[in-house]
């Protein structure tokens, strides 16, 4: 099969020999994920023996080393299309655009603007890069948000058994009278498949925190794990522990680590000891009965 790039012949085993002289490597992409303020989308079919650039018709971005494209700079539900261009010497260049847009202002899908919500505050998870947002509603009236970030297990001390690929909540709510009970909402966009607990880090130590109920659910046309719990000003889950009218909660989603799941891979270790526990009882038994037999035969030749 000849191929022609209007300079050269080239002899190729298919109709369309794929990027080559003459032929450029034109960019194609997964689907988009909408996050606070932009949007990602990967390059499926990036080669780093290629240049690579990116501009954004809003906002703007960047490639990473292995062609994630990141758009940022977005109004809340704001629309971009991003144009990548591929570049190599000796051949032309490849070109192709998507779009994608930021996730809207509504961000625990209450039908109500984030910005219009005291008791409501979103950011970026800087864990997975996607959206993380916490709502707290209190009997005792408005509840006000202070500090917020996400935290790793590291930051405070290592949980064994348990992993956190979304990271831990940590922020304070302020709602009025002191002794409340706030029932606090975390969501999650985009998390990873898993059977996951909310793990909470009070006392300088993990623990499970019972009664909480954890569902995925549609929000904006984004997977999102939605968290429920409450919380108590001065309880065993307010890790001041002092009712003071404010909680302090480090919390989050947290999975088994392999070592401790159910029916996890053996080590290989206890069948090794059930093996050398077998033996030994085989030439236990074996000795017993040679010692028999030789007792049999010294009366028989006493007889």
């Amino acid at each position: 099969m000849g191929y022609f790039d209007g300079a050269s012949l080239f002899i190729t085993t298919a109709a369309d020999p794929g990027p080559g002289p003459g032929n450029p490597l034109t960019p194609t992409f997964a689907a988009s994920h909408s996050v606070s303020h932009g949007y990602t989308v990967q390059v499926t079919n990036y080669d780093n023996n290629y240049e690579w650039s990116v501009v954004s018709s809003a906002g703007t971005a960047t490639i990473s080393a292995s062609g994630l494209v990141t758009v940022t700079g977005l109004t809340p539900g704001q629309s971009a299309t991003i144009t990548v261009t591929t570049t190599k010497p000796g051949m032309p260049d490849g070109s192709a655009g998507t779009s994608g847009a930021a996730l809207g202002v509504d961000s625990n899908g209450d039908g109500v603007a984030d910005v219009d919500q005291d008791d409501v505050v979103s950011a970026t998870n800087s864990t997975t890069g996607k959206t993380i947002a916490v709502s707290a509603e209190s009997s005792a009236g408005s509840c006000d948000f202070g500090s917020f970030a996400v935290k790793q297990p590291g930051d405070l001390v290592v949980d064994d058994s348990y992993k956190y690929p979304l990271g831990l909540v940590g922020f304070t709510a302020t709602c009025g009278t002191a002794g409340f009970t706030a029932t606090i909402k975390q969501y999650y966009y985009d998390p990873p498949a898993g059977d996951f607990v909310l793990r909470k880090y009070v006392n300088n130590a993990y623990q499970t925190v019972g009664g909480a109920t954890l569902e995925r659910t549609t929000i904006d046309g984004a997977n999102v794990l939605v968290i429920t719990y409450d919380v108590t000003d001065g309880g065993v889950l307010d890790d001041d522990g002092i009712a003071n009218g404010v909680v302090v909660d480090p919390a989050g989603p947290a999975l088994l680590t392999e070592s401790t799941v159910p029916g996890a891979p053996n080590t290989g270790i206890a069948p090794i000891i059930s093996r050398v526990v077998f033996s030994g009882w085989l030439i236990g038994l074996g000795l017993a009965l040679a010692l028999v037999i030789t007792t049999m035969s010294v009366r028989n030749q006493r007889r």
